[in-house]
């Protein structure tokens, strides 16, 4: 009987020792994988901010005989172009209906001949590859 009780006991406290480094060991690994997931979420921001496009209106101006304004895509990919507006001293400008006309009224609020005026037309979803320079406007005399 000594020996069941004694039994018992070792069992009880190896059953405890047992559970106690059960215990620790989730503990490590609930740490661990928190420790995952903000690395995890890290390079993510990192990959978005990788992946996204670095595009950016230039301009070149020449003393009164010549201007132009491009899209440039300094990205490491291509960019695809959702939607394009256009302002003039902060208020929108929206473009015309008319198919090959579209920046007409952009050139009259810049009150910017437009004989001299050749001009792109952006599309809705155009994609730019890396690298790209498109030429917006493009005003000669």
């Amino acid at each position: 009987m000594k020996t069941d009780l004694k039994n018992l006991q070792q069992q009880t406290e190896q059953a405890r020792i047992e559970a106690k480094s059960a215990r620790m060991a989730q503990s490590v690994a609930e740490q661990k994988q928190k420790e995952a997931g903000e690395r995890l979420a890290s390079v993510e921001e990192k990959l978005r901010d990788i992946g996204r496009p670095g595009v950016e209106i230039t301009r070149s101006l020449f003393a009164g005989t010549k201007a132009d304004f491009r899209l440039d895509n300094h990205g490491p990919g291509p960019a695809i172009l959702k939607r394009f507006r256009y302002f003039v001293d902060r208020k929108e400008v929206l473009s015309s209906s008319q198919p090959g006309r579209e920046l007409i009224p952009i050139l009259e609020a810049l009150d910017i001949n437009q004989e001299y005026v050749f001009y792109h037309q952006f599309d809705p979803n155009e994609r730019f590859p890396q690298g790209a320079q498109v030429r917006m406007f493009w005003v000669k005399r």
